[in-house]
């Protein structure tokens, strides 16, 4: 997209490419994630290394979905962006249970299964 498709872009599309500059200028933009809900109405996109994402990813959300169960994540973490859904960066995965609850059944705007 050049300069003069961007300036009559839609405003999603604008923040999506802000957003894919702003990811790659902090090396994150190829790193998977996942979508963490941490309130009632809070979410935060959580990029790990591959190493910690396959720790997370054995968990598939259908699964979870069927058995009522949710993945409660601990990490420490860096904080990338605030903003309507804040980015954090994972700098260490200290571990992760699975408990009784809602799964979110959402989908992500971009997709990212792997990155093996």
């Amino acid at each position: 997209m050049d300069t003069a498709d961007i300036q009559t872009a839609d405003d999603r599309t604008k923040r999506m490419i802000t957003n894919w500059h702003f990811l790659k200028s902090k090396g994150v933009l190829y790193k998977p994630y996942v979508d963490l809900k941490i309130a009632d109405d809070s979410f935060v996109k959580l990029y790990l290394d591959s190493s910690d994402y396959n720790r997370i990813k054995v968990f598939k959300r259908q699964t979870l979905l069927e058995e009522r169960k949710k993945v409660v994540v601990k990490a420490l973490t860096r904080e990338i962006s605030k903003g309507e859904t804040p980015f954090l960066y994972c700098v260490k995965l200290v571990g992760f249970d699975i408990v009784s609850g809602e799964t979110l059944p959402g989908k992500s705007e971009v997709p990212i299964d792997d990155y093996n």
